[in-house]
């Protein structure tokens, strides 16, 4: 990697920091967003996510739904499930949710900073991109709220803006 390359990385994921503080300052004890939104509501999918595939199974059926027969269990973010699942042994449920919403604000920057420099901003200008689009108020309000599956589509929805 080079150390422009290595500098931009570092620059996107000071710009998630951003977005998703105070999260940063007890990553693996205190969950982004305020207690009483949704964020406790999608933690649980990283956990869910390594639990089932360490059994060798698909994390869609489940007993703990419709006791006794179980049920089908659609998780909505599986994007941030999956990058935290291997996360859930090393750092917990908590650091496992809060690392893959700081991986998709980071990437929800590159994306703001390669549709910058696809509408024409030349140098530095291109980070104010990358900020606005990891620090919108969308992008926040949905993080806060722990509506974690918008940074994913979010994701998707600069990827295909860019291609």
């Amino acid at each position: 990697m080079t150390r422009a390359r290595l500098r931009d990385a570092l620059v996107h994921l000071g710009i998630a920091v951003l977005a998703t503080w105070p999260m940063v300052l007890a990553p693996t004890t205190r969950l982004l967003g305020h207690p009483d939104v949704d964020s406790w509501n999608h933690a649980w999918g990283p956990w869910w996510f390594a639990e089932r595939l360490a059994h060798g199974e698909l994390p869609w059926q489940t007993t703990l739904l419709a006791a006794p027969r179980g049920g089908t269990l659609w998780y909505i973010d599986p994007i941030g499930a999956l990058l935290g699942a291997p996360l859930v042994p090393l750092v917990g449920a908590v650091g496992a949710y809060n690392t893959a919403v700081l991986l998709q604000s980071a990437v929800t920057s590159v994306g703001g900073h390669r549709l910058a420099r696809a509408l024409g901003a030349r140098g530095d200008a291109a980070w104010i991109g990358a900020a606005g689009a990891a620090c919108s108020a969308y992008a926040l309000c949905e993080l806060h709220n722990g509506v974690s599956e918008a940074a994913g589509q979010k994701i998707f929805d600069q990827w295909r803006t860019t291609q």
